[in-house]
């Protein structure tokens, strides 16, 4: 037990026992942080505040939070738990803006200079962004570098953590295929210009697939379900999502960690070795995308493609750098920093 003698508080959108009884990701940020820091500093030396009140800060004491809380206008003690793709644009422009698309995404601009007061930064990412980070990419490595320098230094960036346990409750074990609706495969994810996977979509139309028959499109799974999530995952081998710009994503880890085949936009999601599940807006891949389509709507790679879910899976779960243990680590690490 680490001894303390200032106070550490918390706040986030959903409290801390609004996960697990409901699946939120703004609850389980905030139910994993409070608790781990509760069993790491002891339960006196930590306190959740609502997120629209202004926290009682004083001295060495400090606010755990994510942007936009509006404590960041009213004390410099914050330590700030944020997503972050690493990809500099996503934080000086409100559009996609590759290959000439101007698809709107979350514009963070005014929310920068709010980090310039935060004691300290803990940031959640993705696979692809990390590995850029790892081999030196310049503009990936600029871009973690500038946030360093506006919290003086004080800043780790780990896996986006999802809870492994909570999820593999209603796991999907074996493919379906043959039989009734045995083409319907695919759930493609789409929600408004957020999620948007329409590109997806019309291609698939352009390729003489039908929607509602060889692939569905849904804009939100009921998780607080039991029977419906049953029947999603009896429905589905695969979740498709084409979103722009994804930092974990959570949904999608989430999907992953219930057994269904990931294929995702190349910004975020690398295929872990499976090139037929990476999805890209890059023009010159066009005829590829084709390709990757159709081989995952086609029964007869149905056990390749389960293989390599199950190898993909395994590695996943085996992992201990997602876990929200080791997030809350890192935390600490940034904590016991500030107070020094």
């Amino acid at each position: 037990m680490i001894v303390i003698r200032s106070m550490i508080y918390v706040s986030f959108p959903k409290p801390p026992n609004h996960f697990p009884r409901k699946v939120h990701w703004h609850g389980q940020l905030s139910h994993h942080v409070y608790w781990g820091l509760v069993n790491r500093l002891g339960r006196q030396n930590v306190e959740f505040v609502k997120w629209k009140e202004k926290a009682p800060v004083k001295n060495r004491d400090l606010l755990v939070t994510c942007l936009p809380n509006n404590n960041y206008h009213h004390t410099t003690r914050i330590i700030g738990v944020e997503n972050d793709t690493l990809i500099p644009a996503r934080w000086s422009s409100p559009t996609f803006g590759k290959f000439g698309i101007d698809a709107p995404v979350d514009d963070l601009r005014a929310l920068e200079p709010l980090l310039k007061r935060a004691a300290g930064y803990c940031v959640l990412s993705n696979d692809v962004a990390l590995g850029k980070l790892r081999s030196g990419d310049p503009e990936t490595c600029g871009h973690v570098e500038h946030f360093k320098q506006l919290v003086g230094g004080n800043y780790v960036v780990a896996p986006h953590p999802i809870d492994k346990q909570r999820f593999r409750r209603i796991p999907k074990r074996k493919f379906s295929r043959n039989g009734f609706m045995s083409r319907h495969r695919m759930m493609i994810y789409h929600k408004d210009w957020r999620k948007s996977s329409q590109a997806a979509i019309d291609l698939l139309l352009e390729m003489g697939y039908q929607r509602g028959r060889e692939f569905g499109v849904v804009n939100w799974v009921n998780k607080n379900n039991p029977l419906s999530m049953r029947r999603f995952t009896q429905k589905y081998n695969i979740v498709f999502s084409g979103s722009y710009s994804e930092t974990g994503p959570a949904n999608i880890l989430e999907f992953l960690t219930q057994g269904f085949l990931i294929a995702g936009h190349e910004d975020w999601w690398d295929g872990y070795g499976f090139p037929q599940t990476v999805w890209s807006y890059d023009p010159r891949k066009g005829q590829k995308m084709k390709e990757n389509l159709a081989y995952l709507l086609d029964d007869g790679n149905v056990p390749e493609m389960e293989h390599n879910r199950d190898r993909i899976l395994t590695d996943y779960l085996e992992r201990e750098d997602n876990e929200w243990d080791y997030f809350c680590d890192r935390l600490v690490e940034v904590i016991r920093c500030a107070q020094t």
